[in-house]
């Protein structure tokens, strides 16, 4: 037996087609810019974690050895920290970092953070101290 479709039957318009075509760029338009956001929210997170892991230890070089380290190298080679740490996220680039016999200053260039022995703080025009971040090599 044969079935006979009207036009009822067939399927879709092009109007419909359209309609769902457009919800959905719709839709993609709304969510995009949320979620493209949330990378760089994961990287300055990430990066406020690294700040944090080199103060602990270049806090840890200076106890062992009465003075703070001439470059985040020395972290290395030493054993206090991995490479990683040193590299801001999303970059190549290491951290600047800069010292003296009574503080240091790391800069994360990307994110504009920076970090001292009194904490990470996020904007580095705020800094007062003397002490300049120079780039590193790791």
């Amino acid at each position: 037996m044969m079935c006979n479709y009207t036009d009822r039957h067939r399927g879709f318009t092009i109007l419909e087609l359209l309609v769902v075509i457009v919800i959905i760029g719709i839709l993609a338009a709304i969510a995009l810019p949320k979620f493209s956001g949330v990378r760089e929210d994961a990287n300055i997170a990430v990066s406020k974690s690294n700040l944090k892991s080199l103060q602990t230890a270049i806090e840890r070089y200076k106890l062992d050895n009465s003075v703070y380290p001439d470059q985040l190298a020395t972290l290395i080679s030493e054993g206090y920290i991995k490479r990683k740490i040193c590299i801001i996220p999303g970059t190549t680039d290491p951290y600047q970092y800069g010292a003296d016999n009574t503080d240091f200053l790391i800069y994360d260039t990307r994110y504009n953070l920076y970090a001292t022995s009194e904490g990470i703080e996020e904007d580095f025009s705020t800094y007062a101290g003397g002490i300049t971040p120079t780039a590193q090599t790791i």
